[in-house]
């Protein structure tokens, strides 16, 4: 009886053994995946192109790896999701590669999206781009809500969704007028978000706050409804 209950006990460890070497083999084959690491199904991206010189722009969208790095380039694929999409290629973008590299060693990868001015449209309106991962010879889709980017452009003003919670701090009261003349004075336009810019570079607002308060204190100047852009209590 003992000797037929070690038989049996031998024969499940066995059992066990094969099927635990064989889902590690299957893990260890697998292809890593990739996802957007700022959007969600929910998310877009808003940008405006008036601050970009030329007649071209361009957008990153990061996508990250889930799995292991490793030491050699691989491709990521990407395709525009009609869904989403009323932006037409060759007009308002460049079309997109037929893939783009997740360079050796990395975890993560900025992708560029190029965007044209060219559509007298763009200056009235936005226009949407939908971008969906797919798998590629080397990496598969990742997280299901984690697919889609949507991206929003136009060559119109756009206020940054965090003016009143951290540049008003700089800037005071929010005009596309006073925004135009920021633009003009720094060079560049805001970002679209506040996570594009590091704590570490926030003195940079504080000082073009100071400049644009500055002109307006020295110069009358009416904002788009007529009322006179006031100077404000500048950091």
């Amino acid at each position: 009886m003992k000797k037929y209950l070690c038989f049996i006990c031998s024969i499940v460890l066995l059992a066990s053994f094969t099927a635990c070497q064989k889902s590690e083999l299957q893990a260890y084959n697998q292809k890593s995946a990739v996802y957007f690491a700022a959007f969600s199904d929910t998310d877009s991206l808003v940008h405006s192109m008036v601050g970009a010189p030329g007649e071209v722009d361009t957008v990153f969208v990061k996508v990250k790896l889930l799995g292991n790095q490793q030491g050699v380039d691989r491709k990521i694929s990407l395709k525009v999701d009609p869904a989403f999409t009323d932006a037409t290629e060759g007009l308002h973008y460049e079309k997109l590669q037929e893939t783009y590299i997740l360079p050796a060693h990395a975890f993560d990868v900025n992708i560029p999206v190029v965007l044209y001015k060219k559509d007298t449209v763009l200056t009235t309106r936005q226009f949407k781009l939908g971008l969906t991962i797919v798998s590629s010879d080397d990496l598969n889709v990742g997280y299901p809500t984690r697919l889609n980017a949507h991206v929003l452009f136009t060559n119109a003003l756009v206020k940054p969704v965090y003016w009143d919670d951290f540049l008003k701090i700089y800037y005071g009261e929010y005009s596309q007028v006073k925004h135009r003349k920021c633009i003009a004075l720094q060079g560049f336009d805001f970002p679209a978000t506040k996570a594009e810019i590091p704590t570490s570079q926030y003195g940079i607002y504080m000082s073009y706050g100071r400049v644009a308060c500055k002109y307006y204190t020295d110069n009358i100047v009416y904002d788009e409804n007529g009322l006179r852009i006031l100077p404000w209590a500048a950091f």
